[in-house]
């Protein structure tokens, strides 16, 4: 195997080895086996990630509610990060479950409600900041 013009081996390990949950052996040679092998892993952290945020944009919307200096919507941004979060949850547990159709409406009904609350977080902020007004209208468009 070849990256660009060097010459790589394809495995250095002779037993499998486990590096922070992700399973790397012999036959896990390609990265591409290596992340389908772990994907409830990176559902996990991505999930996770979006739970990390929906806590800071909480923590940010308090801290400038009591300055009573609020410059963006944070609690919208707060909402996406929590119903994301719990969306990609949502896919590791029908990913766990080897069921790809497991609760896959309600997946969908979440997702949505997801990049509604982005979208509601947009428009509020472009109103905030540069003081333009954008109606309901704009859902109709998505």
């Amino acid at each position: 195997m070849y990256v660009g013009s060097i010459p790589i081996a394809r495995s250095v390990f002779i037993f499998p080895i486990n590096v922070a949950g992700f399973i790397f052996s012999p036959k896990d040679t390609d990265m591409k086996e290596v992340f389908l092998n772990n994907l409830d892993f990176i559902y996990l952290f991505y999930g996770a990630a979006f739970f990390f945020l929906g806590t800071a944009c909480l923590v940010l919307y308090f801290r400038e509610k009591a300055k009573r200096t609020l410059t963006l919507p944070w609690l919208w941004l707060s909402f996406f990060g929590f119903v994301h979060g719990f969306n990609e949850w949502l896919d590791m547990l029908s990913l766990s479950l080897m069921n790809p159709h497991f609760l896959e409406w309600q997946r969908i009904i979440v997702l949505s409600v997801s990049f509604l609350c982005l979208m509601e977080f947009a428009r509020r902020s472009v109103h905030n900041l540069r003081n333009l007004k954008i109606g309901p209208w704009i859902y109709v468009l998505f």
